[in-house]
């Protein structure tokens, strides 16, 4: 089966190969598009890996943003910031569509107190993201990374959007219980930079615990068929860690996820 153009392969879920082997998989596998942990590309050397993703043909759907902010103290934003600013141009000689990430924890802060120094401290990287044409977007997380996030569920993820000017990216992970959820994704598809999928076993709490597309309880044809039917042309992101994709392992669960999630974006007419 041919991997639908619209699934991207995110190379931080491919955790010790190196960039050439899963840019090599990706290609003879038949991905078109790739995600770029920034990792990897600090062990292969930005020239290099930039050299051989542009050769390789395949699209940059999103850039991982690992560095985040201690809300609560501003006297580290300016770091935070530069190293954000040097990623968006990194990401921009990529043809990035997208830099996605989480914003840091709020630490004393309460939590409209935390949105809006997230909101002073993403400006100068939210200006500089608008004068590439990239992307710019926050995700949520599971309520257990309160400690790392103020994106809790998709709302929240969309409310912080909007005040600090930037996009959403949307991963099932984060909002998979969340009420109204079809109401909160039509309300937002405009501003959604990326979509991130993956599966979850109902009963597996330890963390990371995704699963493969189709080994779940989610009802991903039903939400991936809200997304479509709300507009959204993006990519979809493959997103997958923990033990059952370790013990699988991560090329096999990467094709095998690719694969269902294929059928089930043709299903709904993506």
């Amino acid at each position: 089966m041919a991997i639908h153009s619209r699934i991207a392969l995110n190379t931080m879920c491919l955790p010790g190969s190196p960039l050439e082997s899963d840019l090599a998989f990706a290609v003879s596998n038949g991905y078109s598009r790739i995600s770029i942990d920034p990792s990897k590309m600090e062990t292969t050397g930005w020239d290099r890996g930039t050299e051989i993703i542009v050769k390789s043909g395949l699209e940059v759907a999103t850039v991982v943003n690992s560095s985040w902010f201690t809300l609560d103290d501003p006297s580290t934003w300016l770091a935070t910031q530069e190293q954000q600013l040097l990623l968006l141009d990194r990401a921009a000689a990529l043809g990035a569509k997208s830099v996605y990430g989480i914003t840091g924890p709020a630490g004393s802060l309460e939590w409209s107190e935390a949105a809006q120094a997230y909101v002073e401290a993403i400006a100068p990287v939210a200006a500089r993201a608008r004068q590439l044409g990239i992307a710019l977007a926050v995700e949520p997380t599971i309520p257990l990374r309160i400690n790392i996030n103020l994106a809790l569920s998709l709302r929240d993820a969309v409310e912080l959007a909007q005040l600090a000017g930037v996009w959403v990216c949307n991963d099932l992970y984060g909002c998979m219980g969340e009420a109204h959820l079809k109401e909160t994704i039509h309300s937002s598809i405009r501003s959604t930079a990326l979509v991130q999928v993956c599966d979850y076993v109902f009963g597996t709490l330890n963390t990371p615990n995704r699963a493969v597309p189709g080994d779940g309880d989610l009802h991903l044809k039903t939400i991936l068929g809200w997304m479509v039917e709300a507009g959204y042309d993006g990519a979809f992101d493959l997103e997958l860690n923990g033990p059952l994709i370790d013990e699988e392992g991560y090329y096999p669960a990467a094709l095998r996820g690719a694969h269902v999630l294929t059928a089930l974006l043709q299903e709904i007419g993506a």
